[in-house]
């Protein structure tokens, strides 16, 4: 097969899929310091890449076929085309140069770049179930080594097809992972070795990517990249040294420098956004370059969503983040714009100079029979508020595009798994809790069970059970009784430096007629199943919800990756009462299983129904002290 390659025309673009490679970076071939690789949307033939260099100039990427058919119908068996080591790079190096001396195909695009701007090279025409090995020309600074793999095309949930793999990452505090002593377990560096053994299909992140108000101090060692910002981050610009002993909220930095600036007009604000602009974007390199992160980025196709810290603590909550006349909506607006180019460039193209007029930051992804949405819950309050303070959770366009695309005839009509990301659980606290907690903890604020947003979270749920038991499932479960299942907990397992506690789903099948009292098989659409994810909340487990005593549906909350821990004192009391009462709107109500306060991430996996038709999907958590 003939492979294309296109190149994106702006500093945006959709995301790949990737498999990771654990080793040796490729010799300097050039004088370009690279700072960034990351692998964003990938499908069964095309590929996009975000690459970021310190000082802008031509760069060539070439992709280099290693391997077709990776995955295998017993499963992602270790991959040995994982790019490991230098020789392996080397190899692909090789073949660039002499593309005909080994049967490989070779893809190459060439753009140029920046200094400091994230660019995304596109890549077309690439072979399904395929890995392919990454090199560049003209880059000096050493890389990670990077692969991917292509999805498999119509990828079926079930049967002869392996499972669709997938991890769940929210709460990303770089200086949490940087501070872990001899003998702790980075959690990057476990999800990096997963995807290199091939247990990791695609990174979704659900939130808090970065952190726009997290406190530095001096003990930390800055990066090469930091010579962006050297005022604000290495003495004199120069990587490698010791931070300076200062505030480093970036959020609260952003608004002293309008605030010192005289500034009073957005007019006025505008002027200082580059250096706004520039202040965020050294998040993204700090965050991204720790060793292990940059690994699995550099090998694993990644899809996101931001939350309140991609901006700053709890944003939407305050007035002023939606008060157009405010230096901190002003502020917003950059760290909205810098999110674009980070994160958003990695699985759709857009226009940079147009990103404010973009309405639409949810996101809604097709791999064959598993379909992945991705809701926001910020952009309503804040950048959207005056279109959307009817509904202002998800807002007027994030409904309609949601119930379009779960309609009958609609985007997801032919999924069997639909993997629904919401960057705070759907459910997480009973609603008295969470009203009694709103004047207290700014959190419970942006929460589905506050009180402004009680009824969204009813229609997320309702929504949900109809896409996957038809229309008329509400009022068929009113009328029939649950039948008994046994929801047993299970015990944590050591795996590898980590723990998995690991949960299979049980909703679906037979129910109990409320008139005969003989169980029957449910008459609806049960060959689907939705799997809800969420962060935000710093607590990882297993939700189990059910819909007149009929468990339905099942969530995953995984948080947080790398973050400082809930007080023992309030861990202990909370999981004393999150399941005191638990009866939502509507005949909803949910159990949650008991959670950990430790760092933690999501696996997500689904598989032949192991009875009745729904597929099979087991979630697990991730986790380490």
């Amino acid at each position: 097969m003939s492979a294309t390659a296109a190149a994106a025309s702006s500093a945006a673009g959709s995301t790949p899929a990737a498999s990771f490679p654990t080793a040796s970076p490729p010799p300097p071939t050039g004088d370009l310091h690279v700072t960034l690789i990351v692998i964003g949307k990938v499908t069964h033939d095309t590929a996009r890449v975000l690459i970021e260099v310190l000082e802008g100039g031509s760069v060539t990427c070439h992709l280099t076929k290693v391997k077709s058919r990776v995955r295998t119908r017993k499963g992602n068996a270790p991959d040995p085309t994982v790019v490991q080591d230098e020789a392996a790079v080397l190899r692909a190096a090789e073949v660039v140069q002499s593309p005909h001396s080994i049967d490989s195909e070779v893809v190459s695009v060439t753009q140029d770049l920046l200094p400091g701007r994230p660019r995304i090279f596109k890549f077309e025409g690439l072979e399904q179930n395929a890995r392919y090995a990454l090199s560049f020309d003209n880059l000096a600074h050493a890389q990670p080594a990077s692969s991917f793999v292509t999805m498999i095309k119509n990828w079926k949930v079930g049967g002869d097809y392996p499972p669709m793999h997938f991890a769940a990452i929210s709460c990303n505090m770089v200086s949490v992972s940087a501070d872990l002593k001899n003998g702790q377990t980075d959690l990057w560096q476990d999800l990096a070795d997963r995807i290199g053994r091939g247990e990791v299909d695609y990174i979704l992140h659900m939130g808090d990517q970065v952190y726009a108000d997290e406190p530095r101090s001096n003990t930390h060692t800055a990066p090469i990249v930091s010579a962006f910002a050297p005022d604000s981050h290495a003495e004199h610009g120069e990587g490698l040294t010791h931070l300076e002993a200062r505030d480093q909220l970036v959020f609260k930095k952003c608004t002293i420098l309008i605030q010192k600036s005289g500034a009073k007009t957005p007019e006025e604000f505008i002027k200082l956004h580059p250096q706004i602009e520039e202040l965020y974007r050294q998040i993204y390199r700090e965050t991204w370059s720790h060793p292990p992160t940059a690994k699995a980025l550099a090998n694993c196709p990644s899809l996101s969503i931001y939350d309140d810290h991609d901006f700053v603590d709890n944003w939407g909550t305050l007035a002023i983040h939606h008060d157009k006349d405010s230096a901190e909506y002003s502020v917003g607006l950059c760290a909205r714009q810098v999110y674009y180019e980070y994160q958003a460039a990695l699985h759709r193209d857009f226009e940079l100079e147009k990103v404010p007029e973009i309405v639409d930051d949810h996101h809604f992804h097709v791999f064959g029979e598993t379909g992945v949405i991705f809701t926001e819950s910020r952009g309503a309050q804040s950048f959207r508020y005056e279109t959307d303070k009817d509904v202002p959770f998800l807002g007027v366009r994030q409904w309609a595009d949601l119930e379009a695309a779960m309609a009958e005839d609609g985007l997801f009509k032919d999924v069997k798994h639909l993997v629904l990301v919401c960057p705070c659980p759907v459910v997480y606290l009973p609603h008295t809790l969470n009203a009694f907690m709103e004047p207290m903890v700014e959190d419970a604020q942006g929460h589905w069970a506050a009180k402004p947003f009680i009824a969204e979270q009813t229609r997320m749920l309702n929504l949900c059970l109809a896409w996957q038991e038809g229309r008329d499932a509400a009022e068929y479960f009113k009328n029939t009784e649950p039948a008994e299942k046994e929801l047993s907990y299970l015990e944590p397992v050591q795996e590898r430096g980590a723990y998995r506690t690991s949960y299979p789903s049980l909703a679906g099948g037979p129910v109990k007629n409320a008139k005969t009292g003989t169980m029957e098989a449910t008459p609806l659409k049960t060959d689907r199943r939705v799997t809800l994810l969420g962060g935000d909340v710093h607590v990882g487990g297993h939700t189990r919800i059910f819909k007149h005593g009929h468990l339905v549906l099942e969530q995953l909350v995984s948080s947080a990756m790398a973050n400082h821990l809930l007080p023992t004192f309030a861990f202990k009391i909370a999981s004393m009462i999150q399941n005191a009462y638990t009866k939502l709107e509507d005949g909803w109500e949910f159990n949650h299983q008991p959670f950990t306060r430790v760092r933690n991430y999501g696996l997500v996996d689904a598989s032949s129904p192991s009875e009745g038709t729904k597929c099979s999907v087991t979630t697990h958590i991730i986790f380490a002290d």
